[in-house]
This record gives structure tokens, sequence and C-alpha cells, in this order.
């Protein structure tokens, strides 16, 4: 049978300061200043617990909900909206993400807790005007791009200089074409 233990009483003392030393010891690490320190029967020695309540007031550290904005639940703005719109719709083409995931419950969770105001459209929407709208815009970059560009050689026009000269030398000089292996003078 063990034997019985003896209760002991024992008071909490917080100190702010180190334990001034005597002479010649080495003085007392200011990390003790976040402890509770409670004597122990040896002297100079403490059981130490760590002084939590006082912990944020120490190191001026914020919580979370310091940065938590009451207007985040709210309903985005329209241009807000659009353009997280035209984000996704751009993540999911160039991704090679199926549409259909924008319905997934998994996937619609996680934009409620990013950002719970934003409403996702839906697959049909999705796949259909938003996806026209956004060809629409590349098709108009790649014209833009291709009406500001000099010395631009496409199948088309190789295509048209053949037929112009082979109508004014006339076809029956000619034996053979002849060009480099490169697709677009392949196609003409």
């Amino acid at each position: 049978m063990p034997p019985k233990r003896k209760a002991v009483q024992l008071t909490l003392i917080e100190r702010s300061e180190p334990v001034p030393r005597s002479k010649g010891e080495r003085p007392q690490d200011p990390v003790w200043t976040h402890f509770i320190q409670t004597p122990l029967a040896t002297a100079g020695h403490f059981a130490a617990e760590y002084d939590e309540s006082n912990k944020h007031q120490k190191l001026d550290q914020l919580n979370i909900t310091d940065f938590w904005n009451n207007e985040h639940n709210k309903a985005l703005s329209k241009p807000r909206q659009d353009s997280m719109d035209q984000s996704l719709i751009k993540m999911f083409v160039c991704c090679g993400i199926p549409f259909s995931v924008v319905e997934h419950p998994f996937f619609i969770e996680m934009f409620k807790k990013a950002c719970p105001g934003y409403t996702l459209p839906s697959c049909d929407k999705l796949s259909g005007i938003m996806l026209s709208h956004l060809a629409v815009k590349i098709e108009d970059k790649i014209n833009t791009i291709f009406k500001n560009t000099t010395n631009l050689t496409l199948t088309q026009l190789i295509a048209e200089e053949i037929e112009k000269v082979l109508k004014d030398i006339g076809p029956n000089k000619f034996v053979a074409i002849i060009t480099d292996n490169v697709a677009n003078c392949a196609t003409a």
C-alpha cells in the first residue's frame, strides 16, 4: 500500500521583477515575468505555471475577431460581383475544370466561407452567357493584335498571291509551286 500524501497548501506568488540574487549569481532571465512561480521546499527553486491571463496585453497581440468586418457578410456590389465572375470563368477555362464543379456542395461551401457575400453563378450561366462573353472578349483582343501587327503572313494572303500570279502569267507556264513545309504555306 502506497504511503498517504500530505496535503500542502501553496500560495501563488506573482513576481513582476526578477528575484534578487546574491552577488556572483546569474540574474534571472526576463522570461520568468510571464510565469507564476510557486516556491518549492528547496531554496531558490520554484514550480512555474504560464500566466495566460495577460498574454494578449503583454504581446499587444490582436485577435482574429479584430479583423472581422461586419460588412463581410453583405452582398457584393455589382462591379465586384462581375469581377469575381470573370475571375471564376477564367479559372474554369484556363485550368480545364468542368463547369459542373460550380454546383458541387464542397465548392459552394468553400466559397461561402471565403467570401459569404459572393453569389456563385449556376452551371448553365457559367457555361452559357459567361463563356460566350469571355470568348467574344478574347476574339476582340486577337483581332486588335492582328490589326496592329505589320508583316503578318496568313494562309489566306499566301493563297491569294499564288492565285494572282497564276492568273497573270498563266497556269500553263507552271509545273509546280515549291514552298517550305511551314503549316500556313502547305495549307495555301
